[in-house]
């Protein structure tokens, strides 16, 4: 979907978003580590946090979730 690919490389590295009352939000992958480029299919199956938030922003709300759906996954409306 738009020119993005499974194996489209995105930099996980450590970011705060600011928001509009209290502290920025700064996502942390569970693992407490970041892992630096890597491609959407790891950063989708191991859930890094700043990776997925840019596959959804690359994407828009709407088509992950209609992608979300084409691969199976139908807990997401």
């Amino acid at each position: 979907m738009k020119g993005y690919s499974a194996a489209t490389p995105f930099i996980d590295a450590p970011i705060c978003f600011p928001q509009a009352t209290g502290p920025a939000y700064c996502p942390r992958n569970y693992d407490g580590k970041f892992h630096g480029i890597v491609q959407m299919r790891e950063a989708i199956r191991q859930f890094f946090k700043y990776s997925s938030r840019a596959n959804v922003k690359a994407y828009g709300v709407e088509a992950m979730i209609k992608q979300a759906n084409a691969m199976g996954l139908e807990t997401l409306t």
